[in-house]
């Protein structure tokens, strides 16, 4: 019966649909195999026993010639049915009985009619054979029990008599053997498809397993290429349903504070619809979602319907299938991947497996990417800083350079709205915004200033203060003119006196609050924004210290102008006047009364040194210093300057040493200038040389002059065995009026040791070299009152001047323009007396 109803159902429609019953077509097929070759072999067989029948008396061979004949048409016609498969296959119960019914009744008439009990030999090749072809248990029970009935019937009484009784205990032992025959083969053929059936499971299992190999290898290649996280997210959630067509993939990732959980990437309108809408989910609280991100384990549940943690999303309402799978590394959860479907049982203990080694995949692509992510913001964050930084050394333009902040901060840190806000009068007004709306102008606005307020919070304690979602803060204050936010942080502007006097704010306008990292990055660029403003308070600061520096240096070149100016009138008088006394015999003849009138005139000389000093630096300064050049020997000047100082030197004990500079060659320059100019620097030499010292001057003849000048030169050097200067002082003392050490200590004789003096004189030498095109410096190891490591001045000038020759054709010019006109008067000629 069970192979009987195998074959029925075989046979029924649902069974030629349903592939998942593969032995019952098996056993249909086997059975139609069989068929085939025995209805053609069959047929051949009754056409010669139609000619057999033939030589049989007429009476016999009247009947079962055409008998054998119409069986062999019958079994042909038979044959040519089962040529076509696809169309017989409802009837192969009917045509197997048939065949046993023709072959049977052909063999029945034959023994009824010859009486020859050798027949039986037709009836046990029957059963042997069709115990063989046919594996319906019924069918073959059937048979035997029709030909051991037949045989009863048409042998009757002697059915006992030799020879009859032999033939038919063979027939019950040929049924006997095709029963075993068929049962062997039908156990045979059920265990060879239950191999066969295994197998296609084991191939399907391998198929649908390489499959998910297939597809772990693909999307493991391919996200870790992917060093964007959206990117990455989208691909993994779109290849999920795409291939193992989930109705929805997402993923969801830990925020900044570890209390939700928000969308990052889904599939479909859906999707879309939650990226759109911010959606969050509480993270180890409700849902499946919640459960799996408490405990870290992967949830599969089949049946929501059946289990009370799963929550219901409004957008997806047909779920009838959820997995959640954890995205875990150590003890840190990044976040879960939700997996859902329409279908009851839509997963398989293999996809928990698949979804559980790609989610490892994943952990560590997000982990890559993130590493990824924050690297190049960290570099892209130095390069804007260093760009930054640039524009604060080359502009001191406030508004360009917070421009440049804003927009440097967003390469690294997602806003969609930031403003930089300074307080004034109780309220925060915007200097320079970014992503505000086409028709608001941020620097128009005047925000209060609330004592419970953000702003207030960060001057508290002068740090960052980071909002995950505004809506959630009570005291937070809502305005129209400002973009939509959810997400803010605040950066405190921290000027150089550690005060805050603003604030960098960033808003975004869906809950995805700001990371450390993020916050780290907007600090520095806050750090910016403060250096920004410090150097534009200090820019004001120094402009207006400028300013009245130069009104004050201005007003003090005016003054020694004015001063020298009008001292000379008065000076000229008393040094006139005192000499005229001293030249009175009255007074001469009285010592009391000369030696008064003698110290008013060297009063009156002092003062008149110091006025000429005066007049030569405001010429100098003014650049009204008018140089005439023309050919120098240093060595005759040079002699000059030494007799004058012979007396002061003597009196001091003080050895004054040229040098030959005869070998020098002549250079271009004013001789008065360069008096004064050797004449200071050889007093200074004598004023800080203590008595019993030595005072060298010597030169020498340079090839090419420094750097910054261009030909050839000269230099001398007068050196002292004095106190030294020490070497912070070595460019300072050029400057007018500096005094080394307390001007109050100081004599008031310019030929006494450290005398005094109105600090003047190496300003008016640099000023005289330089007006020259040389230059002049000093050289000493230290300032030593004991040791006396002495200085040297060294003075370099150029031996040609380029304005002598054009000077010399100026006054050449002026010669001839003052001859001419007394030619053309009729003055004498040249050539007469």
């Amino acid at each position: 019966m069970v192979a009987d109803d195998a074959i029925h159902d075989a046979t029924s429609p649902t069974a030629v649909r349903n592939s998942a019953a593969p032995e019952v077509s098996s056993l249909a097929q086997l059975t139609l195999d069989g068929l085939r070759p025995a209805t053609t072999v069959l047929g051949c067989v009754y056409f010669l026993f139609a000619l057999v029948h033939l030589r049989m008396p007429p009476s016999i061979s009247a009947i079962l010639v055409p008998w054998a004949l119409g069986s062999a048409v019958l079994l042909l016609w038979l044959r040519w049915i089962l040529r076509r498969d696809h169309e017989i296959r409802l009837s192969v119960n009917a045509i197997s009985m048939a065949v046993v019914a023709i072959a049977m009744s052909h063999s029945f008439a034959t023994l009824a009619l010859t009486q020859d009990p050798s027949q039986a030999l037709n009836l046990m090749i029957l059963l042997v054979g069709g115990c063989f072809i046919f594996l319906s248990r019924t069918l073959v029970i059937g048979m035997i029990a029709a030909a051991l009935i037949g045989w009863a019937v048409v042998v009757g009484p002697r059915i006992a008599v030799p020879p009859w009784n032999t033939f038919g205990l063979s027939l019950l032992l040929a049924s006997a053997i095709g029963y075993i025959l068929q049962t062997t083969r039908l156990h045979s053929v059920r265990h060879l498809e239950e191999l066969r059936r295994q197998a296609d499971e084991r191939a399907i299992t391998m198929r649908q397993r390489a499959r998910y190999l297939q597809t772990l290898i693909s999307i493991g290649q391919r996200i870790n290429g992917f060093l964007d996280v959206d990117a990455l997210l989208n691909h993994v959630v779109n290849t999920l349903h795409t291939i193992f067509g989930y109705d929805f993939a997402g993923v969801f990732l830990a925020d900044e504070t570890g209390r939700y959980l928000d969308a990052r990437a889904a599939t479909g309108a859906v999707g879309e619809e939650l990226l759109a809408e911010g959606c969050r989910l509480d993270l180890g609280k409700r849902g499946l979602v919640g459960w799996a991100s408490k405990y870290r384990e992967t949830v599969c549940v089949n049946d929501v319907g059946r289990d009370d943690r799963y929550l219901e999303i409004g957008q997806l309402p047909n779920t009838r299938s959820e997995m959640v799978v954890p995205l875990v590394v150590g003890d840190t959860l990044l976040g879960v991947i939700d997996l859902q479907s329409d279908r009851l049982n839509a997963f398989s203990q293999d996809d928990v497996r698949v979804c559980g080694s790609l989610a490892a995949q994943i952990t560590t692509a997000l982990q890559n990417a993130s590493l990824y992510e924050l690297e190049h913001s960290r570099r892209t964050l130095m390069e804007t800083l260093y760009q930054v930084g640039r524009a604060l050394s080359q502009t001191l333009d406030v508004g360009e350079v917070l421009d440049l902040i804003l927009s440097g901060l967003e390469k690294v840190v997602s806003f969609d709205a930031g403003a930089v806000a300074l307080e004034r009068d109780g309220e925060l007004e915007i200097v320079a915004a970014r992503g505000f709306d086409e028709g608001t102008d941020p620097q128009m606005l005047q925000l209060p200033i609330r004592e419970n307020g953000v702003f207030r919070m960060i001057c508290g304690d002068k740090q960052p203060l980071v909002i995950p979602d505004v809506t959630e803060l009570l005291t937070w204050e809502y305005s129209e003119e400002l973009p939509g936010t959810r997400a803010w942080v605040g950066l405190p502007l921290i000027d150089a006196q550690d005060d805050v006097i603003g604030i960098l704010s960033l808003s975004r306008e869906r809950p995805d609050p700001y990371t450390a990292h993020e916050v780290v990055f907007g600090t520095a660029f806050a750090g910016q924004a403060g250096i920004a403003l410090n150097n534009a308070h200090l820019y004001l600061e120094l402009t207006e210290a400028y300013r009245l520096l130069r009104r004050l240096d201005n007003a003090k070149a005016d003054f020694i102008t004015l001063a020298s100016h009008e001292l000379r009138t008065p000076l000229t008088l008393v040094t006139g006047y005192s000499h005229i006394l001293l030249d009175e015999p009255e007074l001469v003849q009285d010592p009391s009364l000369y030696a008064m009138a003698n110290g008013v005139a060297l009063g009156a000389a002092r003062l008149q040194e110091i006025v000429d000093r005066m007049m030569d630096l405001a010429e100098i300064e003014s650049q009204t210093l008018e140089l005439q050049f023309e050919p120098t020997h240093l060595d005759l000047l040079l002699m000059g300057i030494v007799r004058n100082h012979a007396q002061t030197a003597s009196r001091r004990q003080i050895n004054i040493v040229l040098e030959d500079l005869a070998s020098l060659p002549e250079i271009e320059a004013d001789r008065a200038e360069l008096v004064k100019i050797f004449r200071h620097l050889i007093t200074n030499a004598v004023k800080y040389t203590p008595n019993g010292g030595e005072v060298r001057i010597s030169g020498a003849y340079r090839r090419s002059l420094r750097e910054s000048q261009a030909g050839r030169g000269v230099e001398i050097t007068v050196s002292d065995t004095g106190i030294g200067i020490d070497p912070e002082h070595h460019d300072r003392i050029f400057d007018k009026f500096y005094h080394i050490g307390e001007v109050s200590l100081h004599s008031t004789s310019e030929t006494k040791f450290q005398g005094g003096g109105p600090g003047l004189g190496l300003a008016i030498v640099k000023g005289i070299v330089q007006a020259h095109r040389g230059d002049v410096w000093v050289e000493s190891e230290g300032h030593d009152m004991q040791a006396c490591p002495g200085s040297s001045f060294h003075v370099l000038l150029p031996v040609s001047q380029p304005v002598v020759a054009m000077e010399m054709k100026r006054r050449l010019m002026e010669l001839e323009a003052v001859a001419l006109p007394q030619s053309h008067a009729g003055g004498p000629s040249p050539g007469t007396n």
